[in-house]
């Protein structure tokens, strides 16, 4: 396997040392871009040429604004031309799915794996948040909130429903009184990966994986939260609006049900939300207004038949 691997980039290989054995100064854009050219023929995916650019970009930007030099005249990282990267993902588990899943995973032999992925369900944080950087010390029941102090974004609070205040007690209920560990997940993200690739397996759902579960949590609230994007970002801890709409994937049919007001089932809700939830978000398409109960200066644009005949 490795020889295979090492004769399918022996291009890129090829040029990466070349460029290596270059003094900086006397790099040139054409360069970098055969490199690239070269590894879109070795069949690298475009995400990985983009990380490759990026990295040189950022050596060449160091050079110019720490050690003041002034050679090359321009970054040779720049202006090239790169193959689209097109990797956004919109699976969205269903309950039905969630629930085979963990009823697979009430049979994993680590205690810790269940508790994990239903907090990321939950909470709709990264897998990295919990696992790295969530310890009990960053817990505050009172206000429920869990303080990442380096979480990707930075410091921030993810707000906890009930449920996820529920499942960090049951974590806490298998927390050995005399371990040192601090961390709210003692495992690591190898152990979860694992567990969740059998888990899948097990119960038969495929193109799923564990950052799914984001994406799933992000467009459940989306649905509880009636699409109020401020609050949202406060949930998933994302930036720019942008970033976040990436992790919304409401589908044609979510909203064709809506404009008809036909109900969601509980199988084909996303993974979380439940009727009792899901009929807040059902619009009342008989909803009229009585001018009665509006301003004077406030015309109804949706008027019932009594109403229209009295203007």
């Amino acid at each position: 396997h490795r020889q295979q691997q090492a004769e399918r980039t022996s291009k890129t290989e090829g040029l990466i040392r070349q460029l290596a054995k270059t003094p900086m100064a006397e790099i040139m854009p054409y360069q970098v871009q055969e490199l690239v050219d070269a590894m879109v023929s070795d069949s690298y995916e475009p995400a990985s040429i983009g990380l490759e650019r990026a990295m040189l970009r950022q050596l060449f930007n160091y050079a110019r604004k720490a050690w003041l030099w002034v050679e090359p005249a321009r970054n040779p990282a720049t202006h090239l031309t790169l193959p689209r990267i097109d990797n956004a993902r919109d699976r969205v588990l269903t309950n039905a799915e969630w629930r085979k899943i963990s009823s697979v995973l009430e049979n994993c032999l680590n205690p810790f794996v269940a508790p994990a992925l239903a907090l990321l369900l939950e909470t709709a944080m990264r897998v990295s948040e919990p696992l790295l950087h969530a310890t009990w010390a960053d817990v505050d029941w009172q206000r429920c909130l869990l303080h990442l102090s380096e979480a990707k974004a930075g410091t921030r609070d993810v707000p906890l429903s009930p449920a996820a205040i529920g499942i960090l007690r049951v974590l806490s209920a298998l927390r050995l009184a005399d371990d040192p560990d601090p961390r709210i997940l003692p495992i690591s993200y190898e152990a979860v990966k694992a567990a969740w690739k059998r888990a899948c397996t097990a119960a038969g759902i495929s193109d799923v994986r564990i950052h799914d579960l984001r994406h799933t949590a992000a467009t459940r609230f989306t649905l509880e939260l009636s699409g109020n994007l401020p609050i949202l970002k406060v949930i998933t801890g994302h930036k720019t609006y942008s970033q976040l709409t990436r992790y919304i994937n409401v589908k044609p049919e979510d909203v064709s049900r809506l404009l008809h007001n036909r109900p969601l089932t509980e199988e084909d809700a996303p993974a979380g939300l439940h009727l009792p939830r899901a009929a807040l978000v059902r619009p009342t398409m008989e909803a009229t207004w009585r001018a009665d109960e509006l301003p004077e200066n406030v015309v109804p644009l949706r008027r019932t038949k009594s109403v229209a005949s009295t203007t």
